[in-house]
Parts: C-alpha cells; structure tokens; sequence
C-alpha cells in the first residue's frame, strides 16, 4: 500500500532499470498460461468493492479466493470471498460465492445450497480440516468479523463462528491454518491489517480538487492485533495470541496482509512469516510448546537489504534453489523491489530480490498474489505475481505506475535464478487490476493451473499448458497420525540425479488458499527414482520408480497406490 504519494514518487523516479533475468543462451520458455472464460465455464461470479467514491481503504484490498475439494468427490471447486456496500454505496448481492467444478473446467453454483455464502464484507480464504473427519473446513476473514464454516460433508457448511471461539474481529486479511504444536489439528493465525475503528473514520487524503481524493497511506492508521488460536479438538479454539507474542499492533508495525507457515530451520515445528504493509515483517519461529520468537530483524527478513521497510503484501514460502531449505518470498509496492529472502540455514537469510532476478523488474509493480510453483514441470519452482495499483487516480498524484498492470511470472532456470517470461498470450500481455492468486490442478493433467481475482470485476481462470512433453505425479496425502488435512508434510524426490523438496501448505499468496495436494515435475524422466516423506508426527516414508503421469496416494501408514493415470496434455 502507498507509503506516501510523494514518496513513491521519487523513488520511482530514482529506482535503477529493470536487470535481465537470465543468460540470453538459454532456450525458448516453457511456460504458457491460457485464460479460460469463466462465464462458458459456469462462473458468473463478479466482485465488487462497495465503493461509493469516498475512498474507504478496504476498496483497494480486493478479494480472496479458496482452491479446494469441498465436496470430497476428487475434483476442485471455488470459493470466491465478496464485498459489500459500503456508506454511500447502493445495496447489491454480498453474498460469497461456492462453484463446484466436474474435473474439466466446468463448474456450477452451489452457494445457495452451501451455507457459506454470508460472510459479511469477506477478504480472505484459509483451509483445513479442523476436526480431522476429512471434510475440508474453511474460514473466511472479513472486513468487521470472520467466520469459521464446518464442512459437514457434500460442501454442505455450517456457520460454526460463536461455538468455535474463533471471534477475531478487526481488518481481517490473510489467514492460515498448520498443525503448530504437532498434536493432529491445525491451528489458525489470522493476520490483522489496520485499526478498524480508525479506518471507519475515513479520513480525507487527498489534493481538494475534483476527483482529488485519494485512499489513505497505512500510515495515517495505526496496525491491527493479528490472532492465533489454538485447536482444543473438540470443535473449538482457544485465543492465544497475547501468550505467544503474536497480538503485536502500534502506529508503526502490525499491519499485517500476508502470512504462511513453514518450518524454515527444520526443526520440524512450522514457523510463521507474516508480509507486513510499510513496516517490518514478522518471522516468528516456533520453539515448540507454544512457545514463539519474533526474529525477523535479526533473521534477516524484517526489511529490505539496505535496511528499508517495504509495503509487503503477498508471500509464499518454497526452496527455490534446490538446498532443502524454504526461501521466503513477498510482494512489495512499486519502487520496492519484491524481495527473495534466501534461506542460508538456522533462520539466517540473505536478500535474493536483485541476484535471483525477481526483483529488478517488478519495480513498477505493486505486487499482490503470488505463488512460488513448479508451473513447467521441470521440479524447480518458479515464480508468479499478480498485480495492480492502489489508487485509481493516481495520475494526479504525478505517480507513473498505471492502475492497471500485467502479470509477472518468471521461469527458474538454475537454482533460484529466474528469467522473466515474456509472450503475447493475453495473460502475460492484458493490463488488469488484480489481488487474490490460488492454485490448483483442476484438470487432471498434473500441472498447477491457478485463479486470480480482482477488486472490481470477474475472476481470471488460468489454464496450463507449459512444457507437455515434461512428466508430472500429482502426490494425495492420507494421514492416520497427523492432521488429516496432511499440511506440513516434507516432501524429498529425485529425479535424473537432481534433487527437489517441498512441504506442503494451504494458506499462502494474498487472501487466498490453495490446494494441499502436491505437484511434482520430473522434467524429461519418465519416472521419479526415489521420494522421501516426513509427516508432521515424525513419521517417514520412503518409494522408489514411481512412474511419471500418474497420481498417487501416500498414506502415514507407509502404504502408496497407484490412483490413476493422468489426463493428457
């Protein structure tokens, strides 16, 4: 978000010209992302913001979308979280939409029948089964009060907010379900971006002319508390944000809009990092027992390389260079460079953001959903960034970055250095304002397609069509030991001699949640040699020539099948 207009001006105007990202002997790109219509695949869906022109600060932020099996029948559906009117605005339909997809990119309405559909002025989507009966549950934070959705089975949802004591009320953004004490049930942390009762006051900013008034920086607005609750595995939560250190929140610090967990130093407890918009991140690490540190400054990740806050927003978390260790990805505001916090071991990084080359060019960019995934099939990640400014009127100002903005995604072409894809596919070339990013296979073919949506208008369905000759596995998780939802698990595979890693996650990007199960790219092999997994129990398992195309089962019990073969690409 605006750290201040003038500001952002001359750094914009300083900022040094976007690197190249790559060596120019490398081959052709691999990566295509084609746009599927979303009113012929059945989703009608068009968010909307509220707005009546007097600049309420929630309008920029947009909307959330969860990717996810809600009706357990093996395919991916939508969630996609709605505003709703505020002062000034005309009523319209608020209500959050459930799309339940067949596997083949068709989709139907099932909001109605949901029960998950009234959420308030919804933000953002976490997932997980808290109750361990393999229903995928879900909790949608919201501008006011969020709500905590029990799946009872067949996306059929109950409103289970007041049972629960999950009651966190704020400006509620990007939330996060991980197992934190290891005992078999995810846990929630909800990051909190800005005092709500100051926000509702709506302060002018601005130049007093026509069409002068513009949204308010942060900085006029103090932070919101963020909110941690603990599984009591009963069907209920126990606030415990003040104990662990997380309730922080001042002028200055706590407004948090990202946040995912990760076992960043292999500990094997998942640790917390939280973007947070024009002042220092957050990286807790978790110390078992209920016991969290916030270490960011000295961790290397609380801000920028040359000591600088950054207006955080989006975040992800994956080993990018192939060592075993999670590097921490976030995206920034136009003239802050996205940052790549590279993962040197015992929770110490290193800034990435110029050498990996992720950050050079997206210094015009205000960056929001992201995703670190393995988009070409080759087993490395690459990188994804949607993105769109803040204010719409922002010419006035003297700014230079346009409202609407194209995408960036990048290609890993050696061990965490990335080069920017550049191609006329819409996609890539279509100026959009977007905020949300989730991912998933919806197809069946073993590559993650995702879903974008905006502030103001209808979503982005991206199917994937890069690199076909290269072999997938998409790998499902059974736990009988550890949370059923298999979030955290640690995945080791091999491939031709090269080794990859991954561990599992729901809640990442910008308000949004993805699926858990796990796509893995062998390049030219037609079979991964070796994958090794560690549960978050402790559990390990191990499986030799798995064959590529394939989907697969692993369950805690040390047992694997063969589900099927995948879909042609």
């Amino acid at each position: 978000m605006p750290v201040s207009i003038t500001l952002l001006f001359v750094l914009i105007q300083t900022a040094p010209a976007p690197a190249a990202s790559g060596p120019a002997s490398r081959p052709a790109q691999n990566i295509q992302l084609i746009e599927v219509d979303a009113v012929q695949a059945g989703i009608d869906f068009v968010h909307k913001t509220g707005a009546s022109g007097q600049k309420f600060v929630v309008e920029t932020m947009g909307s959330g979308v969860g990717v996810f099996d809600a009706d357990g029948d093996g395919n991916l559906d939508i969630y996609f979280a709605q505003g709703a009117p505020l002062p000034g605005c005309a009523e319209f339909d608020s209500r959050s939409k459930l799309y339940l997809g067949d596997g083949n990119w068709h989709f139907r309405d099932a909001s109605d029948s949901s029960g998950c559909a009234d959420a308030g002025y919804a933000m953002g989507v976490a997932v997980g089964d808290i109750n361990n009966d393999g229903n995928l549950d879900m909790y949608v934070s919201a501008y006011g009060r969020g709500h905590l959705f029990l799946n009872k089975g067949s996306a059929k949802f109950v409103d289970i907010t007041e049972s629960s004591g999950v009651i966190a009320a704020g400006f509620l953004s990007s939330a996060a379900f991980g197992d934190l004490d290891r005992d078999g049930f995810v846990d929630l942390y909800i990051a909190n971006y800005l005092d709500l009762d100051e926000v509702k006051k709506n302060p002018y900013c601005g130049k007093h002319l026509p069409g002068g008034r513009a949204y308010c920086s942060p900085h006029a607005f103090s932070g919101g508390r963020d909110f941690l609750y603990k599984n009591l595995k009963n069907g209920s939560f126990q606030d415990v944000s003040a104990e662990t250190g997380v309730a922080r929140a001042g002028k200055t610090d706590g407004k948090g809009l990202g946040v995912v967990m990760s076992d960043f130093d292999g500990d094997g407890n998942l640790d917390i990092a939280v973007a947070n918009d024009s002042c220092a991140n957050y990286l807790y690490k978790n110390n078992g027992n209920w016991k969290f540190t916030e270490i960011a400054a000295v961790a290397g990740v609380a801000f920028a390389e040359d000591g600088q806050e950054r207006a955080g927003m989006g975040i992800d978390a994956a080993d990018v260079d192939g060592d075993g260790k999670p590097e921490l990805f976030i995206t920034n505001l136009a003239a802050e460079p996205n940052s790549l916090f590279h993962n040197v071991g015992n929770m110490i990084f290193d800034d990435w953001s110029g050498v990996s080359g992720l950050g050079p060019p997206s210094i015009p960019f205000v960056g929001f959903g992201c995703g670190l995934v393995d988009l070409d099939g080759d087993g490395d990640r690459d990188a994804i960034v949607v993105n769109g400014h803040i204010l719409d009127n922002a010419e006035l100002f003297g700014d230079m970055s346009p409202y609407r903005q194209r995408p960036l995604v990048f290609e890993n072409i050696n061990k965490g250095k990335f080069r920017l894809i550049k191609s006329d596919l819409p996609f890539f070339a279509t100026p959009r304002v977007l905020r949300g990013l989730a991912f998933g296979d919806f197809d069946h073919d073993g590559d993650v397609d995702a879903v974008a949506s905006p502030p103001e208008g209808r979503p982005v369905l991206l199917r994937n069509e890069s690199a076909p000759s290269n072999g997938r596995i998409i790998i499902r998780f059974k736990a009988t030991i550890s949370n059923r939802s298999a979030i955290g698990v640690k995945v080791e595979w091999q491939c031709a001699g090269a080794v990859f890693s991954a561990q599992t996650k729901t809640g990442f990007s910008y308000l949004s949640s993805s699926d858990v199960d796990l796509a893995i790219g062998c390049g030219t092999a037609d079979r991964v040699d070796r994958i090794s997994v560690t549960w978050p129990s402790g559990k390990k398992s191990e499986f030799k020539n798995l064959a590529a195309n394939h989907t697969f089962e692993i369950t805690e019990s040390n047992e694997m099948r063969d589900v099927g073969t995948l879909r042609n690409r």
